[in-house]
């Protein structure tokens, strides 16, 4: 069964749910905390801003909740996915004489957002360029988006960029220190690294106060936090 058959069940847990740092393993990941970390919004009275980035971990941890899923699936995954960084994206802006909220047509977003990583800029992937998988799951997510989220998801873009390293390695890892934006003419969104949902929590020996696992030293005590141990 190709690869590709998978995906729309991959992807329905997204549309229900709308230095020293010990990573959790996939098992332990909550489900709904990452997505807190992946899904950022931001609102005013003019615009509507979302994005929502698709790490590899993101597709197995909701393979993860899937019994259909077996290993050698979970693995064609993560290659088919693991070269690419994959966002989805929506701008809207208020026309006054409707007073609606109208997405960006994806043309013209992809004339003006960028990937910034590393003082580089990055442009999205033409979808001719992608592999017929790879182009399948832009197919496959956008329709979804749109029946879900109405008027909104009807402007949500599915958007590969490829940031690699010379040998061809994706320079973003949720998992390790860092931080990349997504920037539309003057606005912002971004994504601090390590993401806190795959990192173990972490303790302040001077109070026993809990923090989430990508804080290094206590904001309030100045002090090196340690992993909670069981």
């Amino acid at each position: 069964m190709r690869i590709i058959n998978f995906i729309p069940a991959l992807t329905l847990g997204l549309l229900i749910s709308l230095s020293s740092n010990a990573q959790k393993k996939t098992e332990n990941i909550d489900f709904s905390k990452l997505m807190k970390d992946i899904a950022i919004t931001k609102a005013s009275t003019h615009e509507i801003e979302a994005a929502i980035w698709m790490p590899t971990i993101y597709w197995e941890v909701v393979a993860r909740d899937n019994p259909n899923f077996t290993t050698e699936v979970v693995e064609q995954i993560k290659s088919l996915v693991d070269d690419y960084v994959i966002v989805c994206y929506v701008k809207t802006k208020l026309n006054d004489n409707t007073l609606s909220f109208e997405p960006i047509l994806g043309s013209a977003l992809r004339k003006k957002l960028v990937l910034e990583f590393n003082e580089k800029s990055y442009k999205p992937l033409y979808y001719n360029d992608l592999p017929d998988d790879v182009q399948k799951i832009k197919d496959i997510l956008e329709p979804m988006f749109s029946k879900m989220l109405g008027e909104l998801g009807s402007g949500m873009n599915v958007l590969f960029f490829e940031v690699k390293d010379r040998e061809g390695n994706n320079l973003i890892d949720p998992s390790k220190n860092g931080s990349f934006s997504l920037k539309y003419e003057e606005s912002l969104i971004t994504y601090n690294l390590p993401l806190p949902s795959l990192c173990e929590d972490k303790i302040c020996k001077t109070d026993d106060v809990i923090f989430p696992g990508n804080y290094v030293f206590c904001p309030f005590h100045g002090t090196k936090l340690e992993v909670v141990k069981e």
